[in-house]
């Protein structure tokens, strides 16, 4: 299973990514990576030299040169495997730390998460919205768009927290390092290690879209071209998500057996 990270506003970072996944999968997936990213280079590496065949120290060489063409396949080489050692040998992610034990307070804290994340999918517009400040019968125009689903403000941040985003005492607070932790453990039956590889990889990535979908909620009324059907629209964004990381989070907690 070859697995592609990309830098992107709703996508993460591929670090995190690598480090969720425990040093037994990274090892794989590392040497996976690392084929897939040295055979990119080769080609890229290989469209370069094309266009500066033409130049070497600024004298011009015609494209089929010998020297140049020598030059062009050294290069391919030697960028396959540069690319090869960075795939391999890259930083850690700064927010990795080694394998520490696990801790009843930690599994006590993963329980609690996932209760609080089946509480979040059950009372959706109770808990994301802010009904305070509602005036009763007051039609409130749109733009065509999400309709509010009633006469509440929305209240998107809410989810973040849900999604250990928002404070550092946060059920879900630094997850992926929970994860490495775990993964480190006797806690996972062998015949589930795969299972519970595929099922972490997926909850944190539904988990961060969620998590920077409802954040964008939060600004869809204020942003140029925003209004109130922006930040409805974002937060069933964020809705969708946050099922789908609940779906894995249970997953996760039924191989673990805490619940």
């Amino acid at each position: 299973k070859i697995v592609f990270c990309f830098h992107s506003p709703l996508g993460g970072q591929c670090a995190l990514r690598r480090a969720a996944m425990g040093p037994k999968r990274l090892a794989r997936h590392s040497r996976c990576s690392a084929a897939v990213a040295g055979a990119a280079v080769v080609l890229i590496g290989q469209a370069f030299c094309a266009l500066r065949a033409r130049t070497l120290d600024g004298a011009f060489l015609a494209p089929t040169s010998r020297e140049a063409a020598l030059l062009c396949r050294r290069g391919a080489v030697a960028a396959a495997l540069a690319g090869l050692g960075l795939q391999v040998a890259g930083p850690a992610p700064a927010s990795a730390r080694p394998a520490e034990p696990v801790t009843p307070e930690d599994l006590d804290r993963l329980r609690t998460a996932y209760k609080d994340l089946e509480y979040l999918m059950a009372n959706w517009n109770k808990v994301t919205r802010d009904c305070k400040s509602s005036v009763p019968n007051q039609v409130k125009v749109l733009q065509s768009g999400e309709a509010s689903p009633d006469e509440c403000i929305a209240n998107p941040d809410i989810v973040r927290k849900y999604m250990g985003d928002r404070s550092i005492y946060d059920n879900l607070h630094n997850s992926e390092q929970l994860w490495i932790n775990i993964d480190a453990s006797d806690l996972i039956p062998k015949k589930d290690e795969d299972s519970f590889q595929d099922a972490i990889e997926e909850f944190e990535r539904h988990r961060r879209t969620a998590s920077e979908w409802a954040y964008t909620s939060t600004w869809g009324e204020n942003n140029p071209g925003g209004g109130r059907d922006k930040v409805e629209n974002y937060l069933l964004r964020s809705k969708s998500e946050s099922t789908k990381a609940l779906q894995q989070l249970g997953i996760i907690v039924n191989i673990l057996k805490l619940v």
